[in-house]
C-alpha cells in the first residue's frame, strides 16, 4: 500500500470507531473523538493489517510503546508505511 491508501485506511478506521470526519495528519489520536475502547480497537486493526506493534513479546504490553496522549495521525501513518515495507 502507498501512503495515500494507508491514510484512507487510517481515516476509515477512525470513522468506524465513531471518530470525527474533521481530520488531518496533525490531529492527535486522542482528539479524534474515539473513546478509549475505540482507540484500542483502532490500534488492533492497524496491527492486524500492518503488524503495527511489530513482534509481540510475551509479558510486554504492546500499547506501552505508544505515547497515546501525543501520537498524531501522521505518526500512525508513518509507522504503518514502515511496517508495510518489512
Amino acid at each position: 500500500m502507498n501512503r495515500n491508501e494507508i491514510k484512507e485506511f487510517v481515516y476509515q478506521c477512525i470513522k468506524d470507531e465513531y471518530g470525527t470526519d474533521d481530520l488531518n495528519e496533525n490531529t492527535k489520536i486522542v482528539d479524534t473523538g474515539m473513546d478509549s475502547f475505540g482507540i484500542t480497537t483502532f490500534f488492533l486493526s492497524l496491527d492486524s493489517k500492518f503488524k503495527y506493534f511489530g513482534e509481540h513479546i510475551e509479558g510486554v504490553d504492546p500499547f506501552s510503546k505508544i505515547d497515546i496522549k501525543n501520537i498524531t495521525i501522521k505518526e500512525v501513518i508513518d509507522r504503518c508505511l514502515l511496517m508495510n515495507t518489512k
